[in-house]
């Protein structure tokens, strides 16, 4: 009997019961709704500035090498296999030649599809390294989704050095309306699981407008704190050119102090990295400013890192679990509706039409290849349907912001009910 006391004291404690509500709070209508605003607020926003700004050029080989065919006849292959040999036709008339036509040399993109296009394809290579059957072991399929992970690091990277004043306006934007909606998603997990309220729409965004300030001043703050920090050393160095001898005397006396401005760089580097998911929840919860929610994630953090790695590691296991299990169910939606209506078309004819607008959707691309309609009608139809295929896309990345927000959320009422002892039904 005093063991399984035990035994329930070190599961309460763990309280990763708690962090299973994640799931139930994140599929909120009014949560998804507000993940899915976020989406295509940012969505609008990449559309407009890529139709005034195609500046990535892409170079089109007329003849490529023979090892770069080797890899286009793979990847043809594959893509056949996946969809069926009725899309070969599909492939083979949009890779022809229009009459009277000349092949274009280049193509010319905006960064924003670029980053979208290039970002999915690295999503859904680390979603096949790891859901794939092979003879892989666990850690070379582990070191594979990091690599994928890595590469999108790098188109980061890309848009920055590339086009410096496009990402900064357009990350800038996104930065915006992921806050208000972030902010409004957190409000309204914290008031669900906090007291179990049903908060509507308008008064979690009304929360967010009102904490507006707060919510975009708490990762300001801690950029202002590190540049802070990280100009000091820079202008020591700068004091070190001064002539006469008396620069590198400046140097030698102040490099102890300079490794402490260093050093404190550093941890508000970790304490920002390994925090910072708790900002929005601390605003949440506590309905303070910026400042309190910097100063209660850090404190967190460094007071208690071993809870944040836990909490943050199974969040992230049960997340990937809850992902792929709303993927698939929308999977299932795509293909018995695609099945149903390919039925119905039950005529050859029928039957390549829905080819032409329509292709069959697979788990790790449910959209499917372009299709190739033919006629006003048909464009039109087209069209309509691939809103609709976006729209049901839209709703399963509008869940992964839910969820994110959610878990965080309910981490830190764990973390706070754990720590300052503060029952989680407290909601200010």
């Amino acid at each position: 009997m005093l063991l399984d006391s035990r035994l329930m004291q070190i599961w309460e404690n763990l309280a990763f019961n708690k962090l299973l509500r994640a799931f139930p709070v994140a599929v909120s209508p009014t949560r998804l709704m507000l993940g899915l605003m976020a989406l295509g607020s940012i969505a609008l926003i990449g559309w407009l500035m890529d139709r005034g700004t195609r500046s990535v050029v892409v170079k089109l080989n007329p003849q490529p090498s023979a090892k770069e065919a080797a890899v286009y006849a793979s990847d043809l292959e594959q893509t056949i296999l996946e969809y069926g040999q009725r899309t070969k036709s599909i492939i083979e008339k949009a890779r022809a030649t229009k009459p009277g036509v000349k092949p274009a040399a280049e193509i010319r993109l905006g960064v924003f599809t670029t980053l979208w296009r290039f970002g999915s394809t690295q999503f859904n290579e680390a979603a096949m390294a790891l859901l794939t059957p092979n003879r892989s072991n666990l850690l070379d399929r582990f070191s594979a989704i990091l690599t994928h992970i890595a590469f999108c690091f790098v188109g980061l990277f890309w848009a920055f050095r590339d086009h410096t004043l496009y990402s900064i306006a357009f990350f800038l934007l996104s930065g915006l309306i992921l806050s208000f909606f972030g902010g409004a998603i957190c409000r309204s997990a914290a008031l669900d699981y906090g007291r179990g309220e049903k908060p509507g729409l308008l008064e979690v965004m009304a929360f967010s407008a009102q904490k507006f300030g707060s919510l975009i001043s708490a990762p300001f703050i801690v950029i202002a704190i590190m540049l802070g920090s990280g100009l000091f050393v820079v202008a020591l160095g700068a004091l070190a050119n001064i002539p006469w001898g008396i620069g590198p005397i400046l140097l030698g006396l102040g490099l102890g102090l300079a490794l402490l401005f260093g050093l404190f760089t550093v941890l508000m580097l970790i304490g920002t990295m390994a925090g910072a998911n708790l900002m929005f929840p601390v605003i949440a919860y506590e309905s303070s400013d910026g400042y309190d929610a910097v100063s209660r994630s850090l404190r967190y953090v460094f007071s208690h890192p071993f809870w944040i790695l836990f909490y943050d590691l199974a969040a992230v296991i049960y997340g990937i679990l809850c992902y792929l299990i709303v993927r698939l169910f929308a999977f299932l939606v795509l293909l018995t509706t695609y099945g149903l209506l390919r039925l119905g078309l039950s005529t050859a004819s029928g039957a390549e039409q829905l080819d032409r607008l329509w292709s069959c959707p697979s788990f790790f691309f449910l959209i499917g290849p372009d299709g190739s309609p033919q006629g006003g009608s048909e464009k039109v139809a087209y069209v309509l349907i691939r809103l609709t295929l976006l729209f049901v896309v839209g709703l399963v990345v509008a869940f992964v912001i839910s969820f994110v927000c959610s878990a965080n959320t309910i981490i830190y009422s764990l973390l706070r009910r754990h720590i300052d002892r503060v029952s989680t039904v407290k909601v200010h």
